[in-house]
Order: structure tokens, then sequence, then C-alpha cells
């Protein structure tokens, strides 16, 4: 239960460094990792969700067809090629 002994670990850090609070993170309600944070003694705190609909690549990428068919492309290219090209394209790409 590798899960367990991580968050094991991180609430006796905090712990021990005096903190009186751990934030376990957002989680559906109902779903396995709230019901596995409610297990640790976690309080709910009700917040807000907003969901963005989308409608296909053009919508996802915000550049139209030319990105979208740019990021299609590169979805099959070889894991190699695109963990070494990867790095060096990505300040052109992001804003």
């Amino acid at each position: 239960c590798p899960n367990m002994l991580l968050y094991w670990e991180a609430l006796r850090h905090a712990c021990r460094e005096g903190f009186r609070r751990f934030d376990f993170g957002r989680s559906t309600h109902g779903s396995g990792t709230y019901r596995f944070k409610r297990q640790w003694g976690a309080v709910e705190e009700p917040l807000c969700w907003y969901t963005l609909p989308l409608q296909g690549a053009t919508a996802a990428t915000g550049r139209g067809r030319a990105a979208a068919a740019f990021v299609e492309s590169w979805r099959r290219l070889p894991l190699p090629l695109t963990s070494r090209l990867g790095p060096r394209l990505r300040r052109y790409l992001t804003q």
C-alpha cells in the first residue's frame, strides 16, 4: 500500500514540524480518492468546480486546424524522439 505509506510519512512530518492542518487536495465527492482521504480523518470543505465545454481538438488547442494537425502528428512520433525534441520546441509552443 504505497499510498498509505506516503500519507503516513507526510502526516508524520507535518506533525513533527508543528503543523495543525494538512491539505489532502481536491477529490470528487464519493470517489475512491475521497473515501481514501476520509479514512485519514479529512474534513470535507466544499470548493467550487467549473467545467468549460470544449468541442473538438481545435477548441482544446485554441489555434485552429494547423495546431490540431500538429498535435495529432506529434502523438504518432516515437517517444525517444519526442522526449528529445519536446524541451527544445516547448518555448515556441507555449505562452
